[in-house]
């Protein structure tokens, strides 16, 4: 998963989930990349405007999903508030991306979690189901899907819902 950031120097907080400086945070208007409108940039730079911040942020979730001419428009806000405000793109696909817009971009790649960062996430879901698991078996339907959390938590919902069944029965 990558995150493609704007900005002429990284803010001293980055890396946390929160962005004090930012427009949108990412538990609010987070707009997602393949339902941008045309319409949404202009409103996004008259958000900048009148938010009296030295340096504000949009976060555009799915940015690879945006048209290639809904890119060019993004692009051209880019370089029009170049130095003043930016945004945050997120993309599991960064072949997707004009490379115009890579150009101007840090991209920060996220590797997977590892099978023992997952452990914890998993233990605490089958917790709250009231199953409880054996680390050892745990971690091997996180491996069966390769670290990737979507499929694993599907996995868990497979499991939760076997579990059930058999209870049920």
């Amino acid at each position: 998963y990558g995150r493609v950031r704007r900005s002429n120097q990284p803010p001293a907080n980055w890396g946390r989930f929160t962005c004090p400086n930012a427009i949108f945070s990412f538990n609010a208007d987070v707009l997602n990349g393949a339902e941008l409108e045309s319409k949404r940039l202009p409103q996004i730079k008259h958000n900048w405007l009148l938010s009296g911040q030295k340096y504000a942020y949009a976060v555009i979730d799915e940015f690879a999903r945006v048209s290639d001419p809904k890119q060019a428009e993004v692009r051209a806000l880019m370089d029009d508030q170049d130095g003043e405000n930016g945004f945050i793109f997120t993309t599991n696909h960064l072949h997707k991306i004009d490379g115009a817009i890579l150009s101007r971009c840090h991209v920060l790649k996220l590797p997977q979690l590892s099978p023992k960062a997952l452990l914890p996430l998993c233990k605490r879901i089958l917790v709250g189901e009231a199953i409880t698991l054996a680390d050892q078996d745990i971690l091997k339907a996180i491996d069966h899907e390769k670290g990737d959390l979507r499929r694993v938590l599907r996995q868990l919902e497979h499991i939760v819902q076997e579990v059930r069944q058999r209870t049920a029965a």
